[in-house]
């Protein structure tokens, strides 16, 4: 079984055990079981369950084949609770067309709604619509805005792609020493074309502006961790 379906089917019979625990009524001993009480607990309104079928039903696991138009449909229900990475996984499936029709517009939507509750990855999606004018007008200062936002809480292809805003000096005031920083520190997280596009602006800088970018990193690397 791939390693990501292993994880799901972990997660999602972890998640039967805690309910069964709590409730202290027979822990289900079987994977049929255990599928049952996630149908039950999802009917019931239960927004982690929902969530968690959703991803049972988006990888397929078993006996199960993948259904991504019920993955959305669990997605969405979770998603109307709050659910952040409901409303994030939804969003894609919104994104791309997949267990439904495309809607670029809902798929902002829901990148919207997760992204304003912190998660990286909504972030720096929404600031890739923003960039790219899918879903939303095209809005280089508001890519911008949430790339920063995602970058600050780590996320390399975030990173990155700020780095290179910097650079072309879009949606933000071009800065080489700013560019150079923010794709110094997405190489230092194995982001591949960061690090190479590092060393082609390194070799065009002055000395004291690759060094002043260099620092710039090196602090960020030793407090945004």
């Amino acid at each position: 079984m791939p390693l990501i379906k292993q994880a799901v089917l972990a997660a999602a019979l972890g998640l039967v055990l805690a309910v069964a625990a709590r409730a202290q009524v027979d822990v289900p001993t079987t994977y049929g079981d255990a599928m049952r009480w996630y149908a039950e607990a999802a009917e019931a309104g239960d927004a982690e369950a929902q969530f968690f079928l959703g991803l049972i039903y988006e990888e397929g696991l078993n006996d199960l084949p993948r259904n991504l138009a019920k993955a959305a449909e669990w997605y969405r229900k979770a998603a109307r609770q709050g659910h952040v990475m409901a409303q994030f996984k939804l969003a894609v499936l919104y994104e791309h067309g997949e267990g439904g029709s495309q809607d670029l517009a809902e798929a902002v939507r829901w990148y919207q709604s997760a992204a304003e509750n912190g998660l990286a990855e909504a972030q720096y999606n929404l600031g890739h619509m923003y960039e790219l004018g899918r879903g939303v007008p095209r809005n280089p200062v508001w890519a911008a805005n949430w790339y920063r936002q995602a970058a600050e809480q780590g996320l390399a292809v975030a990173q990155y792609n700020l780095g290179l805003l910097y650079l072309w000096g879009s949606g933000v005031e071009r800065d080489e020493v700013a560019g150079y920083m923010w794709l110094e520190i997405a190489a230092a997280r194995g982001h591949a074309d960061a690090a190479l596009a590092g060393d082609r602006l390194a070799g065009r800088m002055s000395a004291d502006a690759l060094a002043q970018a260099r620092e710039l990193a090196r602090q960020w690397t030793a407090t945004g961790d």
